[in-house]
């Protein structure tokens, strides 16, 4: 401001106090200093001094020297009155007054006019206000009454622009983003309306990112959010980082999910996706609980150092939660190898989802360049010269605005207080300017301070406190005074109680790079050996690179295996792999052949959890042809025969686990025991039964040799899985309960869970429909809690079959949806082949034949990619079933013999009985009585050596109903075999129960006890509607043959056309001409109607029911 602009702010100011409090007789320049707002230095008083001088020689003021001042003071005079200053009174002049000595000045009547002209024009004037919080556009007239400042005071802090500031001090803070904040600001709204947000910040260093979300935080914390910002580390820091250090401080929470005790390794991919995606769910439910309570701000620093657990957690975060008071705002570096994938995969995901924000801050625009300038020279009305010169040479970067700045203030090349400002850019040097800067501060640090800064530097990015103290050894005071110093200094910022912060990377980089290596090195070793002693499994990685960094590779070997270890247990593979990976460099450096080989296995066994097969297949080779130790070749040869079983592949596992078993001598080891697991294993699933049985008791005798409890239990398993394909249920039962309790004693979970799946099949297949279902619940239970998706499939797949056999359909639909969803997920093609077969049984019992035909056609042809014969054989023989229901004879024939045939070869024996019962019932519907007896004696005759009572009851049940169709003595043995059905029937076994029921009643009829069939047959038409149409025909057309013969034609006719519309809706071609041909007989007087059994007066029509079957 020079002269001619202060001329203006005097008048005015004189002519204020005139106005407010009289005229009074004179006022200092001290007095007039301080209404104008000017600085009590030489310079400003030079001024004064000659602006009082011009207006004095205008005639505009007078003054008068050092005299007593009058009591009555003239009306040519007025003193203005001025905001109190530290040391002032309220009049303006010191605590003493003004001196008695000082020239005084007062308006004349000339200035007072000049005064009041001046107002006139100036209030109608536009200009900028700001205060602490605000912005605003007015009238320079309106100032006063808006802000209680007088107009003097206001036109004297105006500058150039038009611009007046009343702020209480004029500091360094947040400036500009508008844009960004505004739609930042947005997306915290949609988060508090419970619309869970999503922002990515990108840019370069120092471009503002880290301000940026701190600033939001805050502002998110003024209207009622939790925020937690958590960093990530280029340096370390183990999985999951940056969520550790948001959240971990926090007393008031649960832990997070991942922190609790480290989890049991997992074995495959199927299990690892299964636990993986448990974890991350926990994740997210913690997180939504936490928002429920309050609306939560998290925020992932400096996202291009995340480690890739990190980096797919939060992935799932963004794309899983849709409806939560939660935002989640990451910042990052835009491009270079660090950044691309973490962009990538967190741009893909805020790219899918609709409450999302990605911004690129880029330079900042010519208004904030200014007002940050203005506020780290604690002045305004800077010249826009000035601005302009440090925008171009800075290219906006906010980072080297503050550090030129700052270098110029501390190099005099500008001044504040007499308006000195370059206002060239060749005048503003930035090259080097933050390194010029930084290394000026440095210099002007103490010894102990800088030592401080630099153990800060080479810590990491975030520095905690209480490591610096045991690394600088100074006592907890001294090391607060360095830490302050350092503060003050603008070096670093305090993050919370326990740690700090550099205030920018780039400064950490400065200062890391004064440091000489040797020095470094001393100070690596030193931070390493201190995080050591505490013992967290989650800073190995961090220890690790820290003795690296001081060229101690055998520990930093120690502690990379370490982390990548601790990293398998929180599924956090990838991460695995790359500490792995970093280990084996190393030990390969150092020549430890043997730590090479064990940290290739572990790789090897990584690749393969993960579903790498041929990556682990590398590794496992690579390690097996530098060994000589035979236990470990063979356990590289387990982990290849383990690979293709879990693959289906069992060929290539029996040729591994023969490869691993021809290695070495006699001994017995635990790898030999799995080799012949797997190779046993083998054999069972390809349907070599005896060979299977004699390579398992072999495992069985070995693993009792060397005492291995889960081996034991296992062979004991598999024995009794070879039992029960042989159809033996009890020697079955036996050995599954052995092996329950040998894995019971042995403590795996997940084997424990298989055996009790298998011993659940094996009550199921003996008829103990209520321990069948106890066991599946138990094994469910179990293996939910070792997150087994494998175990979990099979037990619901189970849980779903009995419901199934218990005929309760509605139970059974939700449960098959259920498993089928789960191994569409993970691929488990046996598995959805197996529930598509079942829904078709659901399908076929109270459904459309079509629907239930095609479903399971094409879990047939899914199970032909499979190895499993026992399933392809089984529902051949349902599918041939559904083709005989349809009417498609010769379709049927081909479909049941195929089964039958596949059955016999593999000597699945209860499989060979179900195969004959079908053929028998299909003779039977073709009218070649015999052969279909033949059939039917044969396969009760297998049944009953299996031991199976609803088998045999199932057996007796259609036996009796061909016998029915046959003359003489038959029809006695009919009735015989039915009332044994029903009686041999297991509790549970509702829709055998009624069938037999339904066939009794034939007999009964045709015994001559129509009364008794008819009395049977109402009770079970009430059973057998919605639980089986099959049934509920059978029944129909029974009841129609006693209305029949108690004359009652009406009601004969009702049922028949009930019954023939019945089997039109669902394709049963057999049942409808069935009813059709009854409908077309003569009335009362014609012969006795025959029964489902008796032979088609009408010529065979094959294949005519729906397509699968033309």
């Amino acid at each position: 401001m020079d002269e001619r602009d202060l001329e203006t702010p005097i008048l005015l100011a004189l002519r204020e106090r005139e106005a407010n409090d009289g005229p009074v007789f004179e006022a200092s320049i001290r007095t007039i200093a301080a209404a104008v707002a000017l600085e009590d230095t030489l310079a400003d008083r030079l001024r004064l001094a000659s602006t009082l001088s011009a207006l004095e020689s205008d005639g505009l003021v007078t003054s008068r020297d050092g005299e007593p001042r009058s009591d009555e003071p003239t009306d040519d005079v007025v003193e203005v009155e001025a905001p109190a200053r530290s040391g002032e009174t309220a009049d303006g002049t010191g605590s003493s007054g003004d001196r008695a000595d000082e020239t005084s000045y007062r308006l004349t009547a000339a200035g007072r006019e000049r005064a009041d002209d001046r107002c006139a024009r100036l209030e109608s004037e536009r200009v900028d206000v700001i205060t602490d919080d605000d912005r605003s556009e007015l009238a320079l007239g309106a100032v006063p009454d808006a802000y209680g400042i007088p107009l003097s005071r206001a036109l004297a802090a105006r500058t150039p622009d038009g611009t007046i500031s009343i702020e209480s001090a004029l500091e360094p803070a947040f400036v500009g983003r508008d844009s960004e904040r505004e739609r930042l600001t947005t997306l915290l709204e949609g988060a508090r309306d419970e619309q869970s947000s999503v922002a990515l910040i990108a840019g370069e260093p120092g471009i503002g990112k880290t301000a940026l979300i701190e600033r939001l935080c805050a502002d998110a914390s003024d209207v009622g959010f939790e925020t937690a910002i958590g960093r990530c580390r280029r340096d370390g820091g183990g999985p999951y980082h940056p969520f550790r250090d948001a959240f971990d401080d926090r007393a008031d929470a649960e832990p997070l999910p991942f922190v609790d005790s480290p989890s049991p390794p997992v074995r495959d991919d199927t299990t690892y996706d299964a636990r993986l995606e448990a974890v991350y769910d926990r994740t997210a439910a913690w997180l939504e609980d936490r928002a429920a309570e309050r609306p939560l701000v998290l925020a992932i620093d400096d996202l291009q150092w995340a480690d890739t657990a990190t980096v797919e957690l939060l992935t799932h975060l963004v794309e899983t939660i849709d409806e939560a008071p939660l935002a989640v705002i990451c910042t990052a570096r835009p491009t270079g190898p660090e950044t691309d994938g973490q962009l990538t995969w967190i741009s893909e995901a805020v790219g899918r989802e609709e409450s999302t924000v990605r911004l690129e801050l880029g330079p900042l625009d010519r208004e904030p360049i200014a007002e940050l300038v203005e506020r780290h020279v604690g002045d305004r009305g800077v010249p826009p010269a000035f601005v302009d010169a440090i925008a171009e040479e800075t290219g906006g970067n906010p980072l080297f605005v503050v550090e030129t700045v700052e270098h110029m203030l501390e190099a005099g090349r500008i001044d504040p207080t007499h308006d000195y400002y370059p206002e060239r850019p060749d005048e503003i040097a930035v090259a080097d300017v933050v390194q010029t800067t930084i290394g000026a501060r440095l210099e002007r640090l103490d010894p102990a301070t800088r030592a401080v800064l630099e153990t800060g530097a080479v810590v990491g990015d975030v520095v905690p406190l209480s490591l610096l103290q045991t690394v600088t050894r100074y006592a907890p005071s001294t090391c607060r005074e360095h830490v302050d110093r350092l503060i003050e200094s603008g070096l670093w910022r305090r993050t919370d109680d326990a740690t700090v912060r550099f205030e920018s990377d780039v400064i950490r980089s400065v200062v890391r790079d004064e440091i000489d290596e040797e020095h470094a090195s001393r100070l690596h070793r030193r931070i390493a050996d201190a995080m050591a002693d505490d013992d967290r499994r989650e800073t190995d990685a961090t220890i690790a690179h820290h003795y690296d960094r001081a060229d101690e590779p055998d520990l930093a070997l120690e502690h990379w295996i370490a982390a990548a270890d601790h990293a398998t247990t929180l599924y956090a593979l990838e991460d695995a792999v790359a500490w792995y990976e970093r280990a084996l460099r190393l030990a390969r450096e150092r020549g430890h052949e043997e730590t090479i080989l064990a940290v290739l296995e572990s790789l090897g066994d990584v690749h393969y959890t993960r579903g790498e097969y041929e990556t682990a297949d590398k590794q496992f080779r690579y390690v097996r042809d530098r060994t000589t130790d035979p236990d470990r070749i063979r356990r590289t040869y387990r982990y290849q025969a383990r690979v293709r079983f879990e693959r289906s592949e069992y060929e290539a596992t029996e040729r591994y686990a023969t490869a691993g078993l021809d290695v070495g001598g006699d001994d017995v080891t635990r790898e030999v025991c799995w080799l012949h697991d797997y190779r046993a294993g083998a054999d069972m699933k390809r349907g070599h039964i005896e060979a299977a049985l004699e390579e398992f008791r072999t495992q069985r005798a070995l693993a009792a040799r060397i005492d291995d409890d889960l081996l034991l239990g296992r062979a004991h398993q598999n024995i009794g899985i070879c039992y029960m394909r042989q159809g033996d249920a009890d020697r079955a039962i036996g050995q599954f309960d052995r092996g329950v309790s040998l894995l019971e004693r042995a403590g795996d979970d997940r084997e424990l869970a298989r055996c009790l799946n298998d011993l659940g099949i094996a009550y199921l297949r003996d008829d103990r429909l209520q321990r069948a279902t106890e066991t599946f619940e138990r094994c469910r239970d179990l293996a939910a809690k070792t997150g087994s998706l494998r175990v979990k499939i099979l037990a619901l797949n189970n849980l779903a079959m009995v419901t199934v056999t218990r005929a309760r359909w509605e139970e059974a639909d939700p449960v098959l949806e259920e498993v089928f969803e789960i191994a569409t997920r993970v691929g488990n093609d046996e598995i959805e082949a197996i529930t598509h077969a079942k829904l078709a049984l659901v399908e076929q019992a109270t459904g459309n034949l079509e629907t239930a035909t095609d479903t399971l056609e094409r879990g047939l042809e899914m199970l032909r990619e499979t190895e499993s014969t026992y399933h392809r054989a089984k529902y051949r023989i349902v599918l041939g079933t559904i083709s005989l229901q349809r009417g498609a004879f010769d379709r049927a024939a081909e479909r049941i013999d195929a089964g039958l045939e596949l059955a016999i070869d593999r000597e699945f024996t209860k499989l060979h009985a179900k195969g004959l019962l079908a053929r028998g019932v299909l003779e039977r519907e073709r009218g070649t009585l015999d052969a279909a007896l033949e059939d039917q004696r044969a396969g009760l005759d297998l049944a009953t050596g299996l031991g199976s009572d609803s088998d045999v009851a199932t057996h007796r049940t259609e036996l009796a109903a061909t016998l029915a169709r046959t003359d003489g003595d038959d029809a006695g043995r009919a009735l015989e075999q039915s009332r044994r059905a029903i009686d041999g029937v297991p509790e549970g076994y509702r829709l055998v129960d009624v069938t037999a029921r339904i066939v009794h009643a034939g007999a009964l009829r045709r015994s001559g006890d129509t009364e008794a069939a008819r009395e049977l047959l109402e009770t079970a038409l009430e059973d057998a509607t919605g639980m089986s149409n099959e049934a509920t025909l059978r029944c129909l057309l029974e009841l129609a043959s006693c209305d029949r013969v108690s004359g009652d034609e009406r009601l004969r006719r009702e049922r028949l056309e009930v019954g023939r519309e019945l089997a039109g809706e669902i394709g049963a071609t057999l049942y409808a001409d069935r009813f059709a041909d009854r409908l077309a007989d003569r009335p009362a007087d014609a012969a006795p109607e025959e029964t489902p059994g008796s032979p088609r007066r009408r010529p065979e029509r094959d294949g005519k029911a729906g397509t699968a079957d033309r």
